[in-house]
């Protein structure tokens, strides 16, 4: 219910909850990369947006750093 301020509470902590489980799997993440020489990147279909999106932000450094020189 709008104004309701327990179920705000209750959004709020599963939230947090949520970011925790995050954090722990990707200090785990670290760890084990950390661990290994040349690690190679495993992508899900899922990840297909992050990717266009991390591909996309190379290119706009790249030009950022092209026009600077």
């Amino acid at each position: 219910a709008v104004g309701d301020g327990a179920i705000d509470d209750d959004l709020a902590r599963m939230n947090r909850e949520v970011i925790l489980q995050d954090v722990r799997a990707l200090e785990l993440l670290e760890r084990r990369l950390g661990a290994e020489t040349d690690p190679s990147e495993v992508s899900l279909k899922i990840d297909t947006g992050a990717l266009a999106a991390r591909r996309m932000v190379a290119r706009l450094a790249e030009q950022a750093q092209a026009s600077m020189t």
